[in-house]
Formats: structure tokens, sequence, C-alpha cells
């Protein structure tokens, strides 16, 4: 408690550790008049400062905390297990494109139920985004992608086991929904552990699993895939595709247990009043990233950000706080409550933006990146009839079509069942032919150079600025975009090809770097998730798109896709929240009238972190409560 006759003379309290033993007023030199007549028989001496921690009336908000807690160890195992996350999310995205060619033997598929599946699998991932956001900021980051990365690792190991069509495309479906939480949490969970001064940096790190990912599928597949041996049992016939599938499975189980093994963020436990366990990861990873005894960490109080941060000044005392759910009710009413801050004033502005941003992008990347094995089996094709020919893109894709509509005619003439497409080099049920060498060269390229990108990019992040990296990628990917109208042979496809997906897939994930310093920490998460489902809608329309005016007008998608690459580039330039010019988090306006009633908050913490007895186990972020662990003066 904090003493009536301290606060009347405006003095800057410490807090009483209890009735029987009152401490004396912050400022030493001038005591009040109760202090006085106490005649510092009853006070304690001010607690002894530790090494580095400034003044101890200080209080640091949760960017200043983080940093003070440094780099090391802990920073590491924390990227690492982003990263390998992120491996697992595009291990599930890439899938498909390996596994269907052979599963159409065993379900029967025709083209159009191949692309269902795909698509399915893409609407899974769209459905879920608000959700997964809603959930990681109203019950934790941590939670929230344990659950998802555990309940996916079950999904696709039943999806091994179906015999039809209608189960395997709803377990997909079901994975693209569930991988969704990982995909969109990894980056804000992640970035809430490390200091602004590295996080892009860090961020392109893990974004370069990504591509590691799509490196692994082929040479997986080139070795499980052309298996053509088969197990009956319980009724199922297993063959390669299912045990590739079911090999997926097993990124997801351990990136769950690697999940568990790390503590919830600070940022998190910050935003919800959790000052005491804040203060524990804090501790601890001061001491896994320094090696030093973690009562040696300089901080010792902790500012709360204002309430009025998401709520347009309305002061939220804490009901809002430490929300005990009572009933699925109030789970429900504060998800809908979280959602909707981000759709009116102050956070409507940088909301449309941000969406903008990641939407042109991916409008860019999923739209032609997807297209490029077509383009590259058209190109081959056409080639190995006519070697000595040159021909462009859009030249190719007429042709194309005039072969489809030559075959249309001739199937109406002849009366025929089969469809046009489907006789244009109509996919055989040889297992042999699921993946061939080509593919997997070609494959094998485009992530190297995309890998290549990565490792360039990563040290450059923090020095280029985090808003002029994916202006300048972006800006590359557009121009790279548009070359493709002009290239004509199979040779310089590939190398445009593959520089454009190393631009956009790395302006891709300096974006979503970008995203997780936007928000404020309590809307932090839906916000991404609301930036990545208009990406993910966006990706869907492009496919549609691409598709759709390909063979009809071939240079308007493409320079459709370009156009849309450097307005992203253009829009990443307005994203200036003036924190986010010194790489630094927003400051914290303790107590500023200007913005409205605001709830100044400052704790005090006396917080015996858990030791781990094994490097193993320095991930496992205990708190052990003492009688003075925590109290928070309110001003």
């Amino acid at each position: 408690m904090i003493h009536p006759e301290c606060l009347a003379r405006e003095h800057s309290p410490v807090l009483l550790q209890d009735d029987n033993a009152p401490r004396p007023c912050a400022d030493q030199e001038a005591h009040c008049a109760h202090c006085t007549a106490q005649g510092g028989s009853k006070h304690l001496d001010p607690a002894p400062k530790a090494e580095g921690a400034g003044d101890e009336n200080e209080a640091s908000d949760c960017e200043a905390a983080v940093d003070a807690a440094g780099i090391g160890f802990f920073s590491f195992g924390v990227m690492c297990t982003a990263g390998l996350t992120y491996l697992t999310c595009g291990l599930q995205w890439g899938i498909s494109a390996y596994i269907l060619p052979a599963a159409r033997c065993d379900f029967d598929l025709t083209s159009a139920q191949m692309g269902a599946i795909n698509a399915f699998f893409m609407a899974g991932g769209m459905a879920s985004s608000y959700v997964w956001g809603v959930l990681g900021d109203v019950l934790g980051r941590r939670p929230v992608i344990v659950f998802a990365l555990l309940a996916d690792a079950a999904s696709t190991l039943c999806s091994t086991f179906v015999q039809s069509y209608a189960a395997f495309a709803f377990f997909r479906c079901l994975s693209g929904f569930l991988i969704g939480s990982p995909s969109a949490l990894t980056f804000l969970n992640m970035s809430e552990f490390v200091p602004a001064r590295v996080r892009a940096t860090y961020s392109l790190i893990v974004g370069a699993f990504w591509t590691v990912s799509w490196i692994l599928l082929p040479g997986l597949a080139w070795l499980v895939l052309p298996q053509t041996w088969q197990v009956h049992a319980l009724g199922v016939t297993f063959n390669s595709w299912r045990v590739m599938l079911a090999l997926i499975a097993g990124p997801s189980l351990v990136c769950a247990c690697l999940a568990l093994r790390l503590p919830e963020t600070p940022k998190f436990l910050m935003s919800q009043g959790r000052c005491t366990e804040a203060m524990g990861v804090l501790r601890s990873m001061y001491a896994a990233n320094t090696g030093r005894a973690s009562d040696q960490y300089p901080v010792r109080r902790l500012a709360l950000p204002p309430r009025d941060a998401c709520s347009g000044g309305q002061v939220e005392l804490d009901a809002a706080l430490n929300l005990g759910f009572k009933s699925l009710n109030a789970v429900a009413r504060r998800m809908v409550t979280q959602a909707s801050s981000l759709f009116r004033a102050p956070l409507l502005g940088r909301t449309l933006l941000v969406c903008a941003i990641l939407s042109t992008n991916e409008f860019s990347y999923y739209g032609l990146v997807l297209w490029l094995p077509e383009l590259f089996n058209r190109f081959d094709t056409h080639y190995s009839l006519h070697p000595n020919e040159t021909i462009t893109v859009c030249q190719l894709s007429q042709c194309w079509a005039d072969e489809l509509r030559d075959l249309e005619l001739l199937e109406a003439d002849n009366g025929s069942s089969s469809s046009a497409a489907d006789m244009v080099g109509s996919p055989t049920c040889n297992v042999d032919e699921a993946i061939n060498e080509t593919v997997f060269v070609k494959t094998l390229i485009i992530s190297t150079v995309c890998l290549v990108a990565y490792v360039v990019t990563a040290p450059l992040a923090s020095r280029v600025g985090r808003r002029a990296l994916p202006f300048f990628l972006n800006l590359g990917s557009g121009i790279l975009a548009a070359a493709i109208y002009f290239v004509n042979s199979t040779t310089s496809n590939l190398v445009v090809a593959s520089l454009f997906q190393a631009f956009v897939g790395t302006a891709n994930t300096a974006i979503l770097s970008i995203l997780a310093d936007i928000f404020p920490t309590r809307v932090s998460a839906v916000g991404v998730c609301s930036a990545v489902f208009a990406g993910r809608v966006s990706a869907a329309v492009s496919n549609i798109v691409m598709g759709s005016l390909l063979d009809i007008s071939c240079e308007v998608p493409i320079f459709l896709i370009s156009g849309s690459a450097i307005v992203s580039g253009l829009l990443s330039i307005l994203v200036q929240p003036p924190w986010l010019a010194n790489s630094i988090s927003p400051p914290l306006p303790l107590g500023d009238s200007s913005s409205g009633p605001t709830l100044k908050e400052v704790c005090e913490h006396d917080v015996q972190p858990y030791r781990p007895k094994t490097t193993l186990d320095i991930y496992v972020i205990g708190v052990t409560r003492s009688p003075s662990a925590s109290r928070c003066m309110r001003t």
C-alpha cells in the first residue's frame, strides 16, 4: 500500500512491503511530513541497485525490458523454434503439389477435383485467420500455436487413412484451418522475444526456413513417391504417397514440443497485467542470453501500457486485465471486441494500410509463382515439338489456347465424353511419373536462389531500414514480373522466375516482420491475422484471374501482377509510425492526459525465476511467487 501522506505531498513513493515494514519515500532528500515524524526508525534502506539498472524509480516499457535482456542463447533458441515452425507450415502448403498426382489413382480424381482439394486447403487457411488472431490476443500466443500444431499433426495422420475423395478433401481443409495459426502467429511470437534492433534480421532468417521446406519437398518426393510397395492393414492400402503425407506430420509434433518449452511472451503478459510472470520470463531470458545471474537483470520496474490503447479512450479496469473466463459468452464477447477494435479509430487507418500492403504483395506472389510449373511445362512441350523455334510466354499461351479449341471441336465432332483439357497431356496413374527429374531440378534451382536471397538480405535488414527493404524488393519483383512477358525460352523463363520468386518472397517476409510493430499488443495477433487473411483472399483471387485470362489475354494478368507488386512497395513507404524509423517500440504515454483518461501502472518485482538443471530445460521458464512478489501502484 501507499501511505496517503506520501501521495498528498506528491512524492514518488515506493510500495510498503507489508503493514509492519514501511519503506521511505523514493525522494530521499525531501521526506514528507509523515516520514519525518517517524524519525526514520521504522524505515528500511532502499534496495541496492543492480548493475546497469539506472534510476530505480524509472519504469521500463516492454521494448526496453526485452532489449535489456540481451541477445544470446535464448534468442537463438526462439529463432530456431520459429524457423522450424515456419518450415512445417511450408511443408503443409507445398505437399499437395507432390502427392495429388499419385493420390488421383487411389481416389479416381479428375483435374477439377485436384484443384478443389487445393482450394479447400486455402479456404481453411482463410477461414481461420480471424479465429486464431483473436484467440492469440485473448489466450496467449503459446497455447494457440501449440494446440494448432498438435491438432494439425493429428489431422494429417488421419488423412492418410481415408479411402474417399470427400474425406480426404475434408482433412486437407482442416489442415489448412489449423496450420493457419502458426503460419500467421510465428513471426509475432518471435518478435515479442527479441529486441527491435535485430527483429527484421531474425524475421528474414525465419522466412528462409519456408524456402528450405520447398527444397526438402521435391527431395523427399523423389525418394518416397517412386516406391511401388503397398501394405494392406485395417482395410487401408498404405502406399508411397500416404507414407509421405504421414512424414509431414512429424515436424508438427516436434515443433509443438519445442513451443511447449518456451514461455509466454513478456509483451503479452504485460498487456494482461501479469507483471510478475513477465518479470520472471525477462530475468530468465537475461540469464540465458548473458550467462549472468538473473538477479543482475537491470530492470526493476515495468510500466504497463495505457488501457485506452485499443479502446479509443475508454479505461478498462480489470475486469479486462485478468479475465477469468467463466463462460463461452464472455470469450465470445471478448473476441468480438478484439476484432472490432481494428476497424474503428484509432486503428482503422493502419489496419487498412497493412491489409493493402500484404494483399497486393501476395496477389503478385501466388498469382505467378503457382503458375510457374505450368509455364515450364508449356515451354518444354512446345520446344520438344519445335526445337528450332523461339516463342514468348503470350505467344505460347495463344498457341495453347488454339490447341485446346481445336481439341474441343474434335471432341464435339466425335461425341467424345472426355474433356479437351484431359486430352492435352492426360496424366497417367504410373507412380513413377508422379515426379520427374525436370520438375525436381527446376524446383531445386528456384528454391536455392530464394534461399540465397534470404541469406543476402538478412544482414542488410537492420541497415537498409525496415520500410526501405520491402519497397526495393517489391519494386524489383514488379520489374521481373513484367520481364516474364518478354522471355522466349525455357532457360530465360527459369532465370527470371527464380529471381522474381526470390524478390517477392523476401518482400513478403519483410512485410510480415513489420506487422508485429504496427498494432498495440492487446490486438497485435488479430491485427497480423487480419492482414494475413486479406493476403490469402488476394492470393485466391489472383489465381482465378491468372487462370481465366492467361489463355485469353496474356498481357493483362502479367502486367496486373507486375503493377500489384510495385503498388505494394509504394504502400510500404507509408508505414511510418514514429517509433519504426528508429527500430524501437512506440513510447508508452503513461499518464498523458492529452490522449484521454489513462491508468498509469508501475510494477515492482521480487521474482525468483526458474533455474534450469539441464541445457534442454533452459526453455522451461517458471516463476516462484514470494509474499512481496509484485504490487502495482496506480496514480
